[in-house]
């Protein structure tokens, strides 16, 4: 499915496609549709103010991928078994992610750039990073556990409140200058806590 902006995408079953299961641009609703084993992403967004809630992505070459400039919304969903990252939303600023769960993805779990809030969040047995959060950004009530690097890696000016990370490959947590960590749980990682 290709959609200009302001579309709502709901409900629907989208597999084995050439490309993206959804493809869509600016202000879009993408609620509860199922895409699996497609050959690019599961859902593809390119403009601003997005919003993606409660989809079952699995199998895609790549899980959800944001190429927007600023202000999207991912909700309530399942992100799973794809050949790359699970959300990768590395190009984008002030992204809101919740309630998601990235596992078994072949690359990173999941990616914000700067001053993204992703809360309630948790990432499992990624090949990569499971969290991983850019510059100013904000991890809350998440979990990280058997990744095959970090639990969670964020950067510079990074807070991380009250999470859990632990028997990830690499260190429990990490946080670039200025960052803080507080009242975490980090338990039984390959290198640092």
């Amino acid at each position: 499915i290709e959609a200009g902006g302001n579309a709502t995408i709901e409900n629907c079953t989208l597999s084995s496609n050439g490309l993206s299961g959804i493809f869509a641009l600016s202000a879009c609703r993408i609620a509860h549709n199922t895409c699996a084993a497609n050959l690019g992403s599961g859902v593809w967004v390119t403009g601003a103010s997005n919003r993606i809630d409660g989809n079952h992505c699995t199998g895609n070459a790549r899980g959800i991928d944001v190429d927007v400039a600023g202000n999207f919304i991912i909700r309530n969903g399942i992100i799973r078994n794809w050949g790359g990252s699970g959300i990768d939303a590395s190009l984008t600023s002030n992204a809101l992610i919740e309630s998601v769960a990235v596992q078994n993805n072949g690359g990173i779990g999941l990616k914000v750039d700067q001053c993204g809030v992703v809360t309630r969040c948790v990432a499992r047995d990624n090949v990569l990073v499971g969290l991983l959060m850019g510059y100013g950004s904000t991890l809350r009530d998440c979990a990280a556990r058997n990744n095959g690097d970090d639990g969670i890696q964020g950067g510079t000016g990074c807070v991380v409140i009250s999470c859990a990370s632990r028997d990830n490959g690499d260190d429990g947590v990490q946080v670039g200058e200025g960052g803080s960590v507080s009242d975490c749980s980090v338990t039984a990682n390959s290198d640092d806590g």
